[in-house]
């Protein structure tokens, strides 16, 4: 089986800028959650231009053998993530059972990232 790529991008855009974002950066700041070099550049990122080759990269016959990677791109910034392991959260057999509803969907999801 094939392993999908994840791009985890970080480029200045509408919603990445003004008043309420440099506040809610300075929150999570503050909180811990963002160490100052990932703070200033969150408040000064680069333009899309700059995580766009990521992207045409994955999409070339050069990354035919990149499979399973979680990159980021961000400003002058390209990195990789070490591979996650996933957490299950819930498993139902398809062939006993119909899709999930949102609303359990969410008690999954919910449960899982209020314990973190």
């Amino acid at each position: 089986s094939s392993d999908l790529n994840v791009v985890c991008p970080g480029a200045r855009t509408r919603l990445s800028t003004g008043a309420e974002y440099e506040e809610h950066i300075a929150d999570l700041h503050r909180r811990g959650l963002l160490d100052e070099m990932t703070m200033r550049a969150s408040l000064d990122s680069a333009p899309p231009e700059f995580v766009a080759p990521v992207y045409a990269y994955l999409a070339s016959d050069l990354a035919r053998d990149v499979t399973g990677q979680i990159l980021v791109a961000a400003g002058g910034f390209v990195g990789s993530f070490d591979r996650a392991t996933p957490r299950v959260l819930g498993y139902r057999d398809h062939h006993q059972a119909g899709p999930w509803s949102i609303d359990e969907v969410h008690t999954m999801i919910g449960t899982a990232t209020a314990k973190r």
